[in-house]
């Protein structure tokens, strides 16, 4: 991949967890929706580290963004925690 490519990323468990710690609402004026396990948004590549494993800027809904770092390619889009070529 190339960097700045768009792909599709899908939340495993933990990565969905991640960005609901960041929005408890602390003052925030425009919470970030619900992330859960299995959601697919779409990322940008930041690093390719090469066979099929990069960094990923995750656009969420609203106004947040999220960083996952060694995301592996998946072999279908929606596999939780991968990522696949936007079709």
């Amino acid at each position: 991949m190339a960097l700045g490519d768009r792909v599709l990323y899908t939340f495993d468990e933990t990565q969905a967890h991640y960005v609901r710690m960041r929005n408890t609402n602390g003052g925030l004026a425009f919470p970030i929706p619900e992330t859960r396990a299995g959601d697919t948004h779409p990322a940008d590549v930041v690093h390719d580290y090469g066979d099929g494993v990069v960094d990923l800027m995750v656009l969420l809904r609203g106004p947040g963004r999220h960083f996952v770092m060694n995301a592996a390619q998946g072999t279908a889009a929606g596999q939780p925690g991968r990522w696949a070529v936007k079709a």
